[in-house]
């Protein structure tokens, strides 16, 4: 698995944050949800650099502390 379908994997984790995610991270929220459903298929480094950033300071919803 590549990073950019390690990152969309991570993401769908965090599903009901996207829009803060999207925010924090600098990027589109419509580019967050279709990236997520995988319609951007060259999302570009430097945005999944910043999506991977963002989510590595959060827990995915639905895990325990």
């Amino acid at each position: 698995m590549d990073n950019v379908e390690a990152t969309r994997i991570n993401l769908r984790s965090h599903r009901g944050t996207w829009p803060d995610i999207a925010q924090a991270a600098g990027l589109s929220y419509w580019w967050l949800l279709k990236f997520a459903q995988g319609q951007i298929k060259e999302p570009g480094a430097a945005k999944i650099e910043k999506l991977r950033t963002e989510l590595a300071l959060r827990k995915p919803k639905g895990r325990a502390a």
